[in-house]
């Protein structure tokens, strides 16, 4: 099974589908759950406050995608 990590650093390097639990990568966007929260296109994280998986799959996002700017709701 791919780690959050491993899926992570696919979608952004342009792993077209992958899906490990709660995350997924489809279609160049990242999703914690349902919820999404990073676009490969727009380059861009979606940080908010869900669950506390989905703050753990932001922060790492943040920390892998550090071209990305990162938008606060």
């Amino acid at each position: 099974m791919t780690t959050n990590k491993t899926l992570i650093q696919n979608f952004i390097h342009g792993k077209q589908y992958e899906k490990n639990g709660s995350l997924t990568n489809k279609y160049n966007k990242l999703y914690s759950y349902n919820l999404l929260i990073a676009d490969r296109d727009k380059r861009e994280i979606y940080k908010t406050k869900y669950s506390h998986t989905t703050t753990c799959h932001i922060n790492r996002l943040i920390e892998l995608a550090l071209s990305y700017e990162v938008i606060s709701s």
